[in-house]
Parts: C-alpha cells; sequence; structure tokens
C-alpha cells in the first residue's frame, strides 16, 4: 500500500478515537467500593495517565483535573453528568480542533512535554546567538507541542520577542496577538504592550510615506498593506486587550492624534472625549480637551448641517476653562478665540433660520429668531445684521396670503375628520 493511501486510512479511521467519541470508555472506578488505600492508588493510576498533568490540569487548590477524577453535574452534583448526544460527539470529532489534534497524532506531532521542553532549550540558545527567526521557529514548536501550558505562554512570548528582534514586526505583532487572545491575563502583558506600541508608533510614522494600496514585498519591517493604518489598528488593539494598563491611554492618545493628522476629526474627536472619559488621571488630559475642541470646530459644516458638533464644542470649551483655567495662562487668548467662534457659528444658525422665514414670507417667526440672535449672542456680528432685517420686516403680514383658501378649508375639514 502506498504512502498517501495509508496516511488517509490512518487518518479517518484515527478521527472518531480522538475527537471525542466517549460512549465506549469506562465510567471511573466507585471509590468507596474498595479499600481506602486501594481507591487512592486507583485515583492516583488515573491521574497519572491525564494529558498536561505538570501544568494545565492543576486546579487553585493543587487538585488534579482531568482523567481519574469522576464529573458531576454542575446544576446538580449528587448527578453524574450527562452524556452528550451522538450529534455533539460526531460533530465535536469533526471540528477543526479535533481535526487539528488528529493529524498532530497520526503523524507523530501530538503534545508532548519533554519534546516541548527540549524545543524550548533549543530556540534559548538560538536567541542568545541572536539566530532570532531560527530561535523564533523553535519556539512556535514548543508552544505547539504542549500547547494550554505555562511552557506555550513563555514559548509564544519569546518567539514574538524574537521575531521583533528580528525585525519582522508583522510576524512579531501576530504572535503576541495570538498570546493574547489565548492567555487574557498573560503575565508577560506589560512588556508586549510595550513591544506593540513601538511598532504601532514605528508603521503609523513610517506608513505616511507609502501610498495605502500600494503593496509590500521587500520590506520586513512593514505588512503587506497600509502601513499606517496598520500602526492605528494597533493602537486600537492595546485599549482593548489591556484596559487598564500603563500604555493605555497613551495608545488612545496617539490614535486620536493620527486621526487628527489624517484630518479625520469625527474619529479623532471620538478618540479624544474616551480619553477623557475613561482616563481621568491620564497626563494627556489637558491635550484632550485643547484637541478635542479643535476637532469639534473642525467637524463642523455650516449652518445647514448637524449642529452636534458645535454644541460639543461650546459644551467642552466652558469645561476646559473651568477645569484647566489655572494651566493655560498662554493658550487662554486661543481658547477665548475659539469660544467666540462657536458663538459666532451660534449666531448664524439662528440668523439663518430667520432668513428662512423672511423669504417665506413668515415674518412673526422671522422676527422671533432675529431677537434670539440680539438677545443671546449680542457681542457677535450677526446682532447687527438681525435687528436691520427685524425692523425691515416691521409692518409686513406675519404670515404669507392664502392663495387657495377652499383647499385650505378642505384639508383643514380633512384633518379634523
Amino acid at each position: 500500500m502506498d504512502a498517501p493511501r495509508r496516511f488517509l486510512i490512518l487518518l479517518f479511521v484515527g478521527l472518531p478515537l480522538t475527537g471525542g467519541c466517549q460512549s465506549k470508555v469506562a465510567s471511573p472506578p466507585d471509590p468507596f467500593a474498595q479499600t481506602p488505600q486501594k481507591a487512592a492508588e486507583a485515583q492516583q493510576a488515573g491521574a497519572a495517565d491525564a494529558p498536561g498533568r505538570s501544568i494545565s490540569q492543576l486546579t487553585s487548590d493543587g487538585r488534579l483535573t482531568g482523567a481519574g477524577v469522576p464529573s458531576a453535574n454542575p446544576e446538580n452534583p449528587a448527578l453524574p453528568e450527562e452524556k452528550p448526544s451522538t450529534w455533539a460527539r460526531l460533530t465535536s470529532a469533526l471540528s477543526p480542533d479535533s481535526v487539528e489534534k488528529s493529524l498532530k497524532e497520526v503523524t507523530g506531532r501530538g503534545a508532548n512535554e519533554a519534546v516541548a521542553k527540549t524545543l524550548y532549550n533549543e530556540g534559548e540558545d538560538l536567541f542568545r546567538e541572536k539566530k532570532y527567526d531560527d530561535a523564533a521557529k523553535k519556539y512556535q514548536e514548543a508552544a505547539d507541542r504542549w500547547p494550554d501550558s505555562l511552557l506555550a505562554e513563555d514559548a509564544l512570548y519569546m518567539s514574538g520577542e524574537s521575531y521583533f528582534f528580528d525585525d519582522q514586526y508583522s510576524k512579531a505583532r501576530d504572535t503576541f496577538d495570538e498570546l493574547t487572545k489565548n492567555y487574557e491575563n498573560s503575565r508577560h502583558l506589560d512588556r508586549i504592550t510595550a513591544r506593540q506600541f513601538a511598532i504601532g508608533r514605528f508603521w503609523e510614522t513610517k506608513g505616511r510615506d507609502h501610498y495605502t494600496l500600494t503593496p509590500n514585498f521587500f520590506d520586513k519591517t512593514r505588512p503587506w498593506f497600509d502601513t499606517h493604518g496598520a500602526g492605528i489598528k494597533v493602537y486600537e488593539n492595546i485599549r482593548l486587550s489591556d484596559p487598564t494598563g500603563p500604555l493605555a491611554d497613551d495608545a488612545v492618545m496617539a490614535q486620536a492624534t493620527a486621526y487628527f493628522f489624517d484630518e479625520r476629526h469625527e474619529d479623532a474627536a471620538y478618540q479624544y472625549e474616551v480619553l477623557r472619559k475613561d482616563y481621568p488621571q491620564s497626563e494627556h488630559q489637558k491635550q484632550a480637551h485643547l484637541l478635542g475642541l479643535q476637532c469639534y470646530l473642525n467637524a463642523y459644516q455650516g449652518p445647514q448641517y448637524d449642529v452636534t458638533p458645535l454644541a460639543k464644542a461650546e459644551k467642552l470649551s466652558e469645561h476646559t476653562t473651568k477645569i484647566f483655567g489655572h494651566q493655560l495662562q498662554e493658550e487662554m487668548p486661543r481658547l477665548e478665540q475659539a469660544r467666540e467662534a462657536v458663538r459666532a457659528q451660534l449666531a448664524e444658525r439662528e440668523y439663518d433660520l430667520g432668513e428662512y422665514y423672511r423669504r417665506l414670507g413668515y415674518n412673526r417667526a422671522a422676527r422671533s429668531h432675529y431677537g434670539a440672535v440680539i438677545k443671546d449672542y449680542p457681542s457677535t456680528r450677526f446682532a447687527e445684521m438681525a435687528k436691520e432685517r427685524s425692523d425691515s420686516t416691521v409692518g409686513l403680514p406675519d404670515e404669507p396670503p392664502d392663495y387657495f383658501p377652499w383647499l385650505t378649508k378642505w384639508l383643514g375639514n380633512r384633518n379634523k375628520q
């Protein structure tokens, strides 16, 4: 029989055995059916065969989990755990994880702690010799041979470090992302975040010199496409993976500033707002207030568009003056100019409404808006313009004439019905 056919037979024969078909597995022995000494020996013998016994299968109180420990129904500990259905066993056997596990066992690459430690030590030797690319691959193999363990966690971290020192920043980023995904509370999290921040800063800065859709074939320090955007994405991942870490606020500030220079004012304003609300103790608070105010002003498109950015700018300017007034001696003239600009634009919106009703002949409504400009924004140039327009409507009908009274009467009757 040729090798390919033999491999396929072994693969499909081995699938049900490794994929979780537990219907014919003998149940654990009853520990009370024997003497205490015999029961203890039986429990120890069963636990010794459990995979990952030395690292991953130990609970916080030192007890073993897995083989040798009777399972229990979590809803009622007195009842044994219900066995999965036939469909559940079949689907679990064909899941990607089960297929991958079966393939590894058939090809002799299954979980093996001794082999993993040997590979890890080889990676350490290569790392000390500054053969970082080879070291990264050894660490990856070590993590693959003993997954879900402290050794795998350390191996993934050292693999990312090796790629980082070899200037393969895309591979380093991917490895660090894999580590934070599999080990959310990793003890390497602070160092990983520092490496990711350095990569993000490098990409975000260097990416300004490259077009977004131009592929990168030769520079191993950059991703395939959109170096600048990839750097900004790294900042975002730092905040999501370590929101309370020492660099979380720096990542938000860096992302907001990148959007600011890209003239993506709404995105920048949102990130500055996140920094102001979620990181009140950040050293970037003052800059987040000043630059956030500028972003709101830049995002406003005129009296015919949404007033939300303008309203937020007015509120933020007052808050900034109240909180940082004693720290902004040099910035106070610029801050006052921004506040005056906000008031002028609000006055323009009110004046524009008055002009709209005046053109339609609704002079009473127009005078109402003109009066609001004169009362609320007397220091703006629109106050004088509003006074002139209001005076010009004196003596004119409050509303335009009804050219179709019969239609108005008919519609009025229809509305009453």
